[in-house]
């Protein structure tokens, strides 16, 4: 099996995670998910509905994601 590449894959989840919390975000604006989005704002600090807080729960998740998808990944290839 061929291991995984690790910078990649946390790019990979940590574009996923921001982009996660545009979308959120724009749809909570909108009225939707209303709910999703205040749990969302308990586990992220920065989270918010100012254009502000957008960008800082964005960058944070994204910063979280590509830290999981590199430790993640790194604990994948030393199991295989």
């Amino acid at each position: 099996m061929k291991p995984l590449n690790t910078q990649a894959f946390g790019l990979s989840l940590g574009a996923f995670g921001a982009i996660s919390m545009l979308v959120m975000a724009l749809l909570a604006k909108a009225g939707v998910y209303t709910e999703a989005w205040d749990i969302m704002m308990q586990f992220h600090i920065f989270a918010s509905l100012s254009v502000g807080g957008i960008i800082g729960g964005m960058v944070e998740a994204g910063l979280w994601s590509y830290v999981s998808g590199i430790f993640i990944s790194t604990i994948y290839n030393r199991l295989t």
